[in-house]
């Protein structure tokens, strides 16, 4: 089974679109979809509700006391029952139709990470602003710095992660933050990693989540990370001298 994961915070106006895109886009497979939602005022997750009676591959976890993205996708995975696990944002902008091709990759291919990237062939950032792609640039290329990995675009936030990884990486990752990619990529041994070009598309409806905060929260995790990997590194090296 694949398990998607849809966390969502006011996205009454895209919800059902988004549904209906990503059953369309699974069709071939076996597959669930979780939408998370953190008590949305829209009352996305009543629209959830209501369309998951007609369709029981849909579930809706309702989050009253917790909010935030990372942690609103760690819940969908605790509740996932998938062998692979498929994080997509509810607003539109990722390609659904690149989920199969993403699955693969861990399924079939072996990857502990399948990630959407606009930087590999077949990817583009579509309309995105420059001073946005420049930041999401910025970003990228701090997150490559700390990896040590060939990744294009560890600012995604639509990607794959195989049962193995999110299981063995459950306890370590920070529920706080903006790009939880981030957390399976750094933590833990390396993982094998995969890309799969897709297209950002444009937000049809409602705001954007990306402001200052969350900029500033990604960079705070960002610098977390570098200090627990100097820490390990520190430790390994006292350990060998001894």
């Amino acid at each position: 089974m694949v398990s998607v994961i849809v966390p969502t915070f006011n996205e009454a106006e895209n919800i059902a679109e988004m549904l209906r895109r990503l059953t369309a886009a699974m069709a071939e497979l076996d597959y669930e979809i979780i939408v998370v939602d953190d008590d949305s005022q829209d009352s996305t997750w009543r629209i959830a509700e209501r369309l998951s009676l007609a369709d029981t591959r849909i579930r809706v976890v309702r989050r009253v006391d917790e909010r935030g993205l990372s942690s609103a996708v760690l819940a969908g995975m605790t509740a996932a029952g998938g062998r692979s696990l498929v994080v997509i944002d509810a607003d539109l902008q990722h390609d659904e139709t690149k989920i199969p091709d993403l699955v693969a990759a861990v399924v079939s291919d072996g990857a502990d990470i399948c990630l959407g990237s606009r930087e590999v062939a077949g990817g583009s950032y579509g309309t995105f602003q420059r001073h946005r792609r420049f930041a999401s640039w910025t970003g990228a290329a701090l997150a490559r710095q700390l990896l040590g990995l060939p990744v294009s675009d560890p600012m995604s936030g639509f990607f794959a992660v195989s049962r193995e990884r999110f299981e063995l990486l459950s306890d370590e990752v920070n529920p706080r933050g903006f790009k939880i990619l981030l957390e399976f990529l750094a933590r833990g041994p390396k993982p094998t990693v995969s890309e799969v070009g897709y297209e950002f598309g444009e937000r049809l409806n409602g705001t954007t989540k990306l402001n200052s905060s969350v900029v500033l929260a990604y960079l705070v995790a960002l610098s977390s990370l570098m200090k627990q990997r100097l820490q390990r590194r520190l430790r390994r090296t006292s350990a060998d001298a001894q």
